[in-house]
């Protein structure tokens, strides 16, 4: 949960390649870890890359089928 917290905290202060870099090693921790898995798919979808993003919100899907937040995100960015 660190790596995700911190992520966050990066995203909202702009650091996209610091919050990818911290929301990958929250996966590498615990690899179904929904929320990591929304926050990197935020991170790609602010970076511009949607399919990427698709990628990581459906990965978080899959790992919590009742996240909110990740499903939200997929709808906005579909």
């Amino acid at each position: 949960m660190y790596y995700n917290n911190r992520a966050t905290e990066l995203l909202a202060a702009g650091d996209l390649r610091g919050a990818y870099w911290h929301a990958r090693e929250a996966l590498r921790h615990q690899p179904r870890f929904a929320t990591a898995a929304n926050t990197l798919g935020v991170v790609y979808a602010r970076a511009g890359d949607a399919r990427a993003a698709e990628v990581a919100y459906r990965r978080a899907l899959e790992a919590d089928p009742g996240s909110i937040g990740a499903l939200g995100n997929l709808v906005h960015l579909l």
